[in-house]
């Protein structure tokens, strides 16, 4: 918040080099949390997967949803795909680099008249502060817009010194402005910093004696950048999505009491998990006693820290590993931690010894205990989300020509890695259920309480998976829960256990509708049983073959079982699209068998089989046999 400058060749030199050794301990801090990356983080990507495929800003096929908080890292995530980086890698790629970016807005934050030395250690203490902070480290490779907000919010701060002089100008203006107007870009919240920013400047001023048009012409001045960015993408809002608030106010915004003890707690909690870098910010209380000037920075910095906070326990904190919402509070910190060092610096040699010692002890203490946060233990062993790519590879290469409609409880690892139509059945990324929040809405799980399960099955989705990636029998949330309510849904689908390799063999329980565009096809006498329906047996998996053709695995210890639709009278035959030893089919109608036998048994219907048929594929040989599609076809009289 003070006019930066340019520095001279020896404070160059002495910035670098701490420079690169704190880039140095981020980049290895945040190497240490790989391969984490938020399932939300795909829910971003696959926005920019379609936008980069020419399907628009949009999450899914039909109704246009803003699901997403984060318009200006889809965007970033999409420019770096469009030069062909992979979307994960471009995520990861602008997480380091805009977390890098803060870095650098410390280090201009250090004035400019202080000995190189002198200057470099007080750049250590805040930078090195941010690079060993946990959430920093996890959410610069975690695939989610915090290193952004971090790095536009302390550009900005940057700048705000030479906007409340007398002699401001537009170019100063511009400078401080913009970056405070993209926060608005990069999550709807992001406006609230510069509004906070402009008030506490304006508070400051009029408390000072300034004139009442002149405190207004200054905080409308710094105001208006962010309140100008959120006009525009709201007027995009209106003409694109047809919405006033986006998709995950909706889902998340309660203002309950639940809710707000939440995020009490979470606050509290993230402040004890870095008492560290909240006791050396505290240092700050000595240039506030003793520097007037220095004390307008801080007290800008406090009730921006406090507005900040006191937003995040009113939306009840987050679900997210590594409290990612406390990464702008972090970035604020390591302002007051430069503020106090650098009263230090000017001290004597027993104050900047002692200041110094203070700074590495209490660093260093606060990385052990890092060691211990939960919180980040979560980032450290959650990988649930790659579960999703074979997974969804899989279901792409058999599903996705037939354009299969997926409802999935997970939103972005699935349907970012399958890329089929899809139904998000907590509503984030769905209208309808965004839009009927039910009577104990705010007393749930945070963004998990929608759901609508008789909208869902109106919508007659192909494949259903509870849970995640690796799906689940029994649903867990609303729509799930409402789907499995209806005795039709049991009837309708059939649970297949899938079998997804590639780096890893992942096995996934999918709800598969039994008939439809994935289930049995039924023409003129004709019956095509999918090989895949089979795998709702114990012991019997659906897996590709070694040319890739998805079927049952039926072995000695289990038989496939598959329902179909009633037959008519008449003189039928199965037949079978196998692999392996010949294997022994039998159908049943009702309780009455109609054939047993290999492939090419013929049979007669005396009466139609109204109750439907059962399919039971058994192995009579020890090895497998691989069951493509079972066919019932009626022979000519």
């Amino acid at each position: 918040m003070r006019m930066p400058s340019l520095p001279e060749s020896p404070r160059a030199r002495w910035m670098g080099m701490t420079f690169a050794l704190c880039a140095a301990v981020l980049a290895l801090h945040a190497s240490s949390y790989l391969p984490f990356f938020a399932d939300d983080a795909f829910i971003s990507l696959r926005y920019a997967d379609r936008l980069l495929h020419g399907q628009g800003l949009t999450w899914t096929d039909g109704d246009r949803v803003e699901g997403y908080s984060n318009l200006l890292w889809i965007v970033g995530c999409t420019a770096l795909g469009a030069v062909h980086v992979d979307l994960v890698l471009a995520a990861r790629v602008l997480g380091i680099a805009t977390a890098l970016a803060a870095m650098t807005a410390l280090a201009r934050y250090v004035p400019r008249d202080l000995p190189a030395p002198r200057a470099a250690l007080v750049f250590a203490a805040g930078a090195f502060a941010w690079a060993s902070s946990g959430p920093v480290a996890v959410w610069s490779i975690g695939g989610l817009e915090q290193p952004l907000v971090a790095a536009l919010l302390l550009w900005g701060l940057v700048q705000v010194d030479a906007v409340a002089s007398e002699t401001r100008s537009w170019h100063a203006l511009l400078r401080a402005g913009i970056p405070l107007g993209m926060l608005a870009w990069t999550r709807p919240d992001g406006a609230l910093f510069g509004i906070l920013i402009a008030g506490a400047i304006g508070l400051l001023q009029w408390k000072e004696g300034a004139p009442p048009r002149s405190v207004a012409r200054l905080v409308a001045s710094i105001a208006a950048f962010p309140l100008a960015f959120a006009i525009v993408q709201l007027l995009f809002r209106l003409a694109y999505y047809g919405a006033w608030v986006p998709n995950p106010a909706l889902v998340k915004l309660s203002f309950t009491f639940e809710r707000m003890s939440e995020g009490w707690t979470y606050v509290a909690s993230s402040l004890s998990a870095h008492i560290n870098i909240v006791l050396l910010a505290a240092s700050a209380t000595f240039p506030f006693l003793h520097d007037r000037q220095a004390r307008k920075r801080i007290v800008v910095l406090f009730l921006l820290l406090a507005g900040w906070l006191g937003y995040v326990v009113v939306v009840g904190g987050d679900i997210f590993p590594a409290r990612r919402h406390f990464v702008p509070a972090i970035s604020l910190m390591c302002l007051l931690v430069i503020e106090g060092m650098v009263w230090a610096a000017r001290r004597s040699l027993p104050w900047r010894a002692v200041a110094g010692a203070m700074a590495v002890i209490t660093l260093l203490a606060g990385m052990l205990r890092q060691t211990g946060d939960r919180a980040l233990h979560r980032a450290l062993e959650e990988r649930w989300e790659w579960l999703g790519e074979p997974v969804g590879h899989l279901l792409a290469r058999h599903f996705g020509p037939a354009h299969a409609l997926l409802a999935t409880d997970t939103a972005g690892a699935l349907p970012y890695f399958s890329r089929l139509p899809a139904i998000d059945l907590l509503g984030l990324n769905d209208r309808v259920i965004a839009h009927h929040r039910p009577a104990d809405f705010g007393r749930g799980p945070l963004g998990h309480e929608l759901g609508d399960g008789f909208y869902v099955l109106s919508r007659r989705p192909d494949l259903i998976i509870f849970g995640l990636p690796t799906g689940a029998e029994r649903a867990l949330y609303r729509s799930g829960v409402q789907m499995q309510a209806d005795p039709q849904f049991f009837s309708q689908y059939a649970l297949v256990t899938f079998e997804a390799n590639g780096d890893r063999t992942v096995r996934a329980r999918v709800w598969v509708r039994r008939e439809g565009r994935t289930g049995v096809q039924t023409t003129e006498g004709l019956l095509r049983i999918p090989g895949y329906l089979l795998a709702t047996a114990p012991n019997v998996v659906a897996r590709e073959d070694g040319e890739g053709r998805l079927g049952a695995v039926v072995t000695p210890l289990g038989s496939g079982l598959a329902r179909a639709r009633e037959l008519s009278a008449g003189h039928w035959v199965v037949r079978a699209d196998f692999s392996g030893p010949t294997p022994r089919i039998a159908v049943a109608c009702s309780d009455r068998e109609l054939a047993s036998g290999p492939p090419d048994t013929e049979f007669s219907v005396w009466g139609d089989c109204m109750g439907g048929v059962t399919v039971k594929v058994s192995s009579v040989g020890a090895a497998l046999d691989h069951i493509r599609e079972i066919r019932l076809e009626r022979l000519s009289d």
